[in-house]
């Protein structure tokens, strides 16, 4: 089944002794790709985050129901404002592959925000896929209040 840009998955993850646990995960993939991938931010003390990257490997087959979601990409010719926090960049991710890979002509801006520059999951993938936009301007923004960036704690590239 075909995934519209932004939704998710509801995964089952194998319990061991238990049962196993449900967890939604974000579509970090491109729209119509033929295969779904999650992504995940991996914590010490995260049931999901710390077991999935022990246990399962690529080609592994885990229970997850169809793809859903309302937080989707209209597909018009307006503007486009995308806004994401650390990990969340997941959603929009999916969105901008499908701008990048129909070659939008649409106005994008992308806000998005960091605690620094080393905390910026698939940052050179989003780099890559806005620079393939015309109308791209992107908003980087770091909140760690001990890191000093040009013009503040706050960094601007125009795509």
């Amino acid at each position: 089944m075909s995934a519209a840009p932004g939704q998710y998955l509801t995964v089952r993850i194998p319990g061991e002794g238990r049962p196993g646990l449900v967890r939604i995960r974000s579509l970090s993939s491109a729209p119509g790709a033929a295969e779904y991938r999650i992504s995940l931010k991996r914590e010490d003390r995260g049931t999901v985050s710390t077991y999935l990257p022990a246990h399962l490997h690529t080609g592994d087959v885990i229970e997850a129901a169809a793809p859903r979601g309302t937080f989707v990409l209209a597909d018009d010719h307006t503007p486009v404002a995308l806004f994401s926090a650390g990990i969340g960049v997941t959603p929009v991710l999916a969105m901008l592959y499908q701008l990048a890979l129909g070659h939008s002509s649409r106005a994008v801006w992308w806000v998005h925000t960091a605690r620094d520059p080393e905390q910026q999951p698939f940052a050179e993938e989003a780099r890559q896929l806005l620079a393939r936009l015309p109308q791209a301007r992107t908003f980087i923004y770091f909140t760690a209040p001990d890191l000093e960036i040009a013009g503040g704690r706050a960094s601007r590239t125009d795509a």
